[in-house]
């Protein structure tokens, strides 16, 4: 409903072009938030099966804090290991030392497994342009500019591609969101 008071705003020949931008845009934030939680789900699960073998305390509660961490990228997963690391601190040396290993392990397999290739499937962003909107609304907007980063980079890059280089420029583009391989009879 909203989309199309929006619409109504603009010249009626841009009216079509706005419309599938921003139903692509809301279609790739869709697929980025399908395919994080997958990755989110993932962490959770290794850091509860390592997490448990090590015999921490409160195993479960720790990887759902290291999931929910993980929605944040590159960073999120460090805030995430902070807690198990301090409880396995309480423990012993040993213990310490295993969970930190745990964790460098899950966290390099997340990115070399599921992070690459959900991401890839569900939206198509390039890992720098992700570390760089980090980095850039990390610097802007501060800690609320890095937990949305990555979304805002999502939406961007798809209005980008559809209205600039698709609309302006007229190009071939692969517009992230865009559903089927066609412009052309796409329902806003």
């Amino acid at each position: 409903m909203h989309v199309h008071g929006v619409a109504r705003l603009l010249p009626p020949a841009r009216r079509v072009t706005v419309l599938r931008a921003m139903h692509d845009t809301g279609n790739a934030l869709r697929l980025w938030l399908i395919g994080q939680g997958v990755v989110m789900l993932s962490m959770g699960l290794m850091m509860w099966a390592a997490y448990a073998w090590l015999g921490l305390p409160s195993a479960a509660a720790l990887a759902l804090i290291a999931a929910l961490a993980d929605f944040v990228p590159f960073i999120g997963p460090i805030l995430g290991a902070l807690p198990a690391l301090v409880i396995a601190s309480t423990i012993d040396m040993q213990t310490l030392l295993w969970t930190l290993g745990a964790v460098v392990v899950a966290q390099q397999i997340e990115s070399y497994a599921p992070m690459p290739f959900v991401q890839r499937r569900a939206v198509k962003l390039p890992p720098f342009i992700g570390l760089f909107s980090i980095v850039v609304f990390g610097t802007l907007f501060g800690l609320i500019g890095i937990i949305l980063a990555v979304p805002l980079a999502v939406a961007v890059m798809t209005l980008v591609q559809r209205l600039w280089v698709k609309g302006v420029l007229d190009e071939q583009a692969e517009v992230l969101g865009q559903q089927g391989g066609s412009d052309g009879g796409d329902k806003p």
